[in-house]
């Protein structure tokens, strides 16, 4: 059976990892937006050894995705990192550039890379396993066509519910904050974010992960809501699994 296996290990404004394992065992990490001490216990949390690792893949700079990354050096894990991030991350460890819309190859994943709209340059990313496939995007202010493109046939999907909007809006942020966050270039609404599940789902998706779920301007309930009503709408049945700042999801199993 084509099948694969993640645990998103933490999401949120404080940290992003996800664990994505092939049938063989190895492994990839995408974002490492915790200290090397917290990643290493969230992958004792989920059974699992860095030893399994192949590569940390990272979708930007920020530092709730790349606080961890001295991880690589000490457990000699090659970085992927887009061609305009690489040179400025420190040379004590192996960095791999790639570049957006061109696939490359770590032994049984097949990643692809493409534009998302943040205030930092950002990707996503799409990560075909052993013939089932993976879709990775959080930090990104609206779809677009092009990463629809890339989402197409995906089996499983970890996407930003970050915040619902009136929370938002009538929240404590300053005005210059929530004016980001609702940009083209911030951050994914709950409807937002069940738009563009409108726009991927279909019968062969088996898990939504949805993440990034703000603290202050949203609650897991709702971004559940949000995403099962999406699912509805399509008439598709996904697992949905929320996932959590402070502990890893379960170790789920998806198939093609």
């Amino acid at each position: 059976m084509h099948s694969f296996k993640i645990s998103v290990l933490g999401s949120g404004s404080d940290g992003n990892a996800t664990w994505v394992e092939a049938q063989d065992g190895s492994a990839l990490l995408v974002d490492i937006g915790f200290s090397k001490r917290d990643i290493l216990t969230r992958i004792k949390m989920i059974g699992k050894t860095p030893s399994a690792l192949l590569g940390i893949l990272l979708t930007h700079s920020h530092d709730d995705h790349i606080k961890g990354v001295e991880f690589a050096r000490e457990y000699h894990i090659p970085v992927y990192a887009a061609d305009y991030l690489a040179p400025s991350l420190q040379n004590n460890f192996v960095v791999v550039p790639f570049s957006k819309q061109k696939k490359f190859r770590i032994k049984d994943f097949c990643v692809s890379a493409f534009s998302v709209p943040h205030d930092r340059e950002n990707v996503g990313f799409r990560i075909d396993i052993n013939g089932a496939s993976l879709g990775y995007l959080t930090d990104l202010g609206c779809a677009t066509k092009e990463m629809e493109k890339y989402l197409a046939g995906i089996n499983a999907l970890v996407v930003e519910f970050n915040h619902d909007v009136e929370m938002l809006k009538n929240g404590s942020y300053r005005p210059h904050l929530k004016s980001r966050i609702l940009g083209p270039r911030g951050h994914l609404s709950n409807e937002s974010a069940s738009a563009l599940l409108c726009s991927v789902l279909h019968s062969g998706c088996r898990a939504i992960f949805p993440a990034h779920i703000s603290e202050n301007n949203n609650t897991h309930k709702l971004a559940l809501s949000s995403a099962k009503d999406a699912c509805k709408k399509m008439n598709c049945s996904p697992e949905v699994h929320l996932t959590y700042q402070g502990e890893p999801t379960e170790i789920i199993s998806v198939s093609a």
